[in-house]
């Protein structure tokens, strides 16, 4: 389930389902996702459709969405046999940010066999992987702040609408690869750590969500482990928010301060350095390269 409920009478929701609505994040292109990556490998002679393919999909809905029939995985696997009859070989699978840990799960959750993996994977490139979630989506969650993404006059308006997103609350930081006792938000009462997130959530009257991280909160860090060949690239050296504090109890006033770790500007180290970690849990080999600041 975790998908959104039915859009009001008269409107329909969709995504493009392009290879070019995965070039830019906005209609204007004004701010790429992958068009400087393919614009690279088809001046190096790469095709699109022969040998160069993309997945656009629904980000919002989540891992069980993920899985569901029809959905993204069964859509990416189509995509991928597609391109394995096309190109005459394997393939390298290459995801970023929240595509790299959606790419993992997809061949680490049993959706597809390791036969299948062997005859249609070469290997997989995660690119900034948000492999153990974040503290950036969860004060989004919290507050409607969005970075620059959002203006201050709708971030109430989006606050209600990430909350009914199966997506974000998969994002936030993980028991697993944080441990459970990280403070991630301290108020004027007490401070909450990365197991009582749901605790958090619900306080903040944000139900739903703290109902879709207690489904999603153990598809992170290690259990992405996907017995494929893996090159894991990422930034690091760059100040990361860590926590955030409210001066009162509630959650509607801004907050009064935050502490900040090395990442790469979004994502903590520890979520970055969890794909390197499944060199020591699969037999397949992982490399990784770091870029500093």
């Amino acid at each position: 389930e975790n998908l959104f409920p039915p859009p009001p009478r008269g409107v329909e929701v969709r995504f493009e389902d392009t290879f070019d609505a995965t070039m830019f994040i906005d209609q204007h292109q004004k701010v790429p996702i992958w068009a400087g990556w393919v614009t690279a490998l088809e001046t190096l002679g790469w095709v699109r459709g022969t040998d160069l393919f993309s997945l656009a999909f629904d980000w919002r809905t989540g891992p069980t969405s993920f899985r569901a029939p029809g959905a993204t995985f069964d859509r990416l696997k189509t995509l991928i046999e597609g391109a394995v009859a096309s190109s005459g070989g394997p393939v390298i699978a290459v995801g970023m940010s929240m595509g790299a840990p959606v790419l993992a799960l997809f061949l680490s959750s049993g959706h597809v066999s390791e036969e299948w993996k062997a005859a249609h994977i070469e290997g997989m490139v995660s690119i900034s992987g948000v492999m153990g979630g974040a503290v950036s989506p969860l004060f989004g969650l919290l507050s409607g702040a969005w970075a620059q993404l959002i203006p201050a006059v709708f971030q109430s308006t989006v606050l209600k609408l990430v909350r009914t997103m199966g997506s974000i609350p998969w994002l936030l930081p993980a028991e697993n690869v944080f441990g459970s006792n990280r403070v991630v938000v301290r108020n004027a009462n007490r401070t909450f750590t990365t197991g009582e997130v749901g605790e958090l959530l619900r306080q903040a009257g944000a139900s739903h969500s703290a109902q879709v991280w207690e489904e999603v909160r153990h598809l992170s860090g290690d259990s992405l482990a996907p017995n494929v060949s893996v090159l894991c690239l990422f930034g690091t050296d760059v100040p990361t928010l860590e926590s955030v504090e409210w001066p009162g109890d509630s959650f509607d006033d801004p907050p009064s301060n935050a502490t900040f770790a090395t990442g790469d500007g979004t994502v903590l180290s520890a979520s970055l350095e969890a794909c390197p970690r499944w060199g020591l849990l699969q037999k397949q080999p992982v490399s990784v390269m770091r870029y500093k600041n």
